[in-house]
């Protein structure tokens, strides 16, 4: 198949010529499904964070969160390979709309607004099993998506008593 070249698999580090897999693996999908389902949250939680965020903070924030997804799927599915022999392959973009969804937590957290129904939706993509579901990506798109939203993302401050509002991320570059 044209796709096993573009397939996350757990040796993907240590593999030679295998370093373009964490970059074509999130535009492969397994089925048409699979691509509606990943476009579909990717709409709709993807709209909302780049609103807040900015394109060029969104683009971070997704291109962020697919690597992290790529490499704690690597590690985490090389453990589990070592112990229970080997793994299906990792293909979709679930990694990078993971970490949307933790982006957009994070900047309703900081900002006081209302978490539950995003954490319930993230819980339930974080603990959902099956053979086909790389939960090491999903977990990894979250943590990617929540430290890039934390470190760079928007922090809207008042200044001057009040009337001015200010973005003062954590770390302003490349944003300044």
């Amino acid at each position: 198949r044209w796709t096993s070249v573009g397939e996350l698999t757990p040796d993907a580090l240590s593999a030679p010529r295998s370093l373009h897999r964490f970059a074509t693996s999130p535009f492969l999908h397994a089925d048409l499904y699979h691509l509606w389902a990943n476009m579909y949250w990717l709409l709709r939680f993807g709209d909302l964070l780049e609103f807040f965020f900015g394109a060029s903070r969104f683009l971070h924030v997704y291109l962020g969160s697919m690597l992290c997804s790529g490499l704690i799927s690597v590690a985490g599915r090389g453990l589990l390979a070592s112990r229970q022999g080997p793994l299906p392959s990792s293909v979709g973009a679930s990694g990078g709309v993971m970490g949307v969804l933790a982006a957009l937590i994070v900047f309703m957290w900081r900002h006081g607004r209302p978490t539950d129904e995003l954490f319930i939706c993230l819980a339930i993509n974080l603990f959902t099993r099956g053979r086909r579901v790389d939960v090491f990506g999903h977990l990894g798109g979250s943590l990617g998506g929540a430290l890039v939203a934390f470190l760079w993302g928007p922090r809207y401050v008042l200044r001057l008593g009040g009337l001015v509002l200010e973005d003062a991320p954590v770390i302003a570059w490349p944003y300044l």
